[in-house]
């Protein structure tokens, strides 16, 4: 476990390695969580893509364990790629794959769009290129009137999973988590990413692209997912059904499955 200190604040990130030693130089990927989570939500992801991948997981500025910005500080997803970048300098992966969700997944196609050379791959999970499109955000300045995210939390719960998908002692876990999330970086996040727009730059990427979308998310709904995929020039799209908007960590295994297909399949098709 590290820290860097990154343009948000300090941030803690963590490289899980166990690739055997004469695998040199295997390739890198970096995880992003979304809103209200930590780096722990990729736990069930690990176990699946260790010894093939070199895996980096961080937390997000005002979450888990990195320091909470200033009440100044001004999100933008330009900023959050440079918090990214200082995460990924620090791990030593100059080019790397890079797993999004939510959040997460909509700063990934921004990096997709403004740093094509750090990257050897992206994955978005449960995200979205366009922020009109996403539902039920705007309750959130009701849920979450002041210095608690308790109200907000206990409703995420529930538009996160399916009853009975995830383990108890996971859940809570991830409630504890989320609860301890800093409100004031929860609301910044989500105002930027009302306000964001891709749609117009999207043809422009040319990374592979693999997207994994829930069938009942709350906030992003299957069409927009369907949306995204087609607009990408190189894109596959799995739906994955019985999941709402917490897929990243109700079916991490099965997810970090479909991503080590992927990667491996890629991989396949670029060799001469």
């Amino acid at each position: 476990m590290a820290s860097v200190a990154a343009p948000s604040g300090e941030i803690h990130w963590q490289a899980h390695d166990m690739t055997p030693p004469w695998r040199r130089a295997p390739e890198t990927i970096v995880f992003h969580h979304g809103i209200g989570t930590s780096g722990g939500i990729w736990s069930d992801w690990l176990p699946v893509l260790a010894g093939r991948y070199r895996l980096v997981t961080f937390d997000l500025p005002g979450f888990g364990r990195s320091t909470t910005p200033g009440e100044d500080h001004r999100w933008t997803l330009d900023g959050m790629l440079a918090d990214l970048l200082a995460v990924a300098d620090a791990a030593g992966a100059a080019r790397f794959h890079l797993v999004g969700e939510s959040a997460g997944g909509t700063l990934a196609l921004h990096a997709a769009l403004q740093a094509p050379d750090r990257l050897a791959s992206v994955t978005g999970v449960s995200c979205t290129h366009r922020g009109d499109a996403i539902q039920r955000v705007g309750e959130w300045w009701e849920q979450i009137p002041g210095a608690t995210l308790a109200d907000w939390s206990a409703e995420m719960m529930r538009l996160r999973f399916h009853d009975g998908r995830v383990p108890a002692d996971a859940l809570a876990w991830f409630k504890a988590e989320q609860d301890a999330g800093d409100p004031r970086t929860v609301l910044a996040i989500a105002e930027m990413l009302v306000g964001a727009d891709m749609t117009a730059r999207l043809g422009e990427i040319a990374l592979p692209v693999l997207l994994l979308a829930p069938d009942a998310s709350p906030f992003v709904a299957p069409p927009i997912a369907a949306e995204l995929h087609a607009l990408l020039p190189d894109a596959e799209l799995r739906i994955f059904p019985h999941a709402r908007h917490g897929l990243a960590f109700s079916h991490g295994r099965e997810a970090a499955a479909t991503l080590y297909e992927f990667l491996a399949r890629r991989g396949e098709e670029d060799r001469p």
